[in-house]
């Protein structure tokens, strides 16, 4: 096979990785050499299916009547491999989408629960910060959140960063907000949000809520807010909605 037609199955491993929800999140946080060999990876057995493909498509009237359309385009005795090239980058674009075709397909089974997976992928290609928010979200825990200015938020994470590296920001559902000591660095409250947080009762959605959106570049510190312990040791003496 000419050296030019293997960037089909290249390309093809590309956008593989790069559509595919499985392998998107990885793909973004790769270093282009890492990035380029696991293209090179995929493309490889994309290139020995879209041979498959172009070899056992002859028995099949489809399979004749596009072998010839291609050939009209570009002739076979000028590139006899072409077709095998196409096929794999094809296949390599189209199993992307089969496979997230299939995943969404798979959220609104009541009985499949996709989050041990959304999490394995995280917890495989991230950092630690990044894990905890997008386990607390999942897990339906609160965080308690320490910026660089010594302000402190806790609340449920509504969103966390997404697959792409530039995104950079995450927005919590505040319960509480105060900051840091300068002498003993213990938390201050100031506001305590979750008594000001109307739910309504016709729906578990809340009719009135505080959000912020916040930068992970600013996060000192983050931990799973454990809100037995903070009533116990360390919260005012003043009510403190459990509910959000």
């Amino acid at each position: 096979m000419p050296w030019n037609l293997l960037l089909f199955p290249l390309l093809g491993g590309f956008l593989f990785i790069h559509v595919c929800h499985l392998y998107r999140y990885r793909s973004k946080r790769l270093e282009s050499e890492r990035l380029l060999l696991q293209s090179a990876s995929w493309g490889a057995i994309f290139l020995a299916l879209g041979r498959l493909a172009t070899f056992y498509g002859y028995w099949f009237s489809s399979g004749k009547y596009a072998a010839a359309l291609l050939g009209q385009l570009v002739p076979a005795k000028e590139d006899p491999y072409f077709g095998t090239a196409l096929a794999s980058l094809l296949i390599g674009w189209l199993g992307a989408h089969l496979i997230n075709a299939i995943l969404g397909l798979a959220e609104k089974v009541p009985f499949l629960d996709l989050k041990p997976l959304k999490l394995r992928i995280v917890e495989r290609y991230d950092n630690g910060l990044l894990r905890l928010f997008h386990e607390a979200m999942y897990t339906d825990r609160p965080v308690s959140v320490t910026l660089s200015n010594r302000k402190v938020y806790v609340g449920y994470v509504a969103e966390p960063p997404s697959d792409s590296p530039h995104d950079s920001y995450f927005a919590l559902l505040l319960l509480l907000s105060g900051y840091r000591d300068e002498g003993t660095m213990s938390m201050v409250q100031t506001i305590n949000y979750a008594d000001k947080t109307v739910i309504n009762d016709e729906s578990e959605e809340p009719s009135m809520a505080f959000f912020i959106t916040l930068s992970m570049t600013n996060v000192v510190s983050a931990n799973v807010f454990d809100l037995s312990i903070y009533e116990h040791h360390f919260a005012p003496r003043q009510m403190f909605l459990t509910e959000h």
